[in-house]
């Protein structure tokens, strides 16, 4: 199910149908609590994403989305 909810693109990573620049997911990523190393690439977020569990990934997906606005 986690890789369904992540797709890495070129651009960064698409969660939930949108895609979101690598440095904003690693920015929501540690500010939910999950570690990434700052050299992480695409693949490596990617990856730390898919594993996420449900209620990690909505808190993701609210975290990108307030930063947004």
């Amino acid at each position: 199910v986690g890789s369904e909810m992540c797709i890495r693109d070129s651009d960064g990573i698409v969660i939930s149908d949108k895609s979101y620049p690598l440095a904003a997911v690693k920015v929501a990523l540690e500010a939910i609590g999950v570690t990434v190393s700052k050299n992480a690439g695409v693949p490596a977020v990617g990856k730390a994403v898919a594993g996420l569990t449900d209620d990690e990934r909505a808190k993701l997906a609210e975290t990108l989305t307030a930063s947004e606005e």
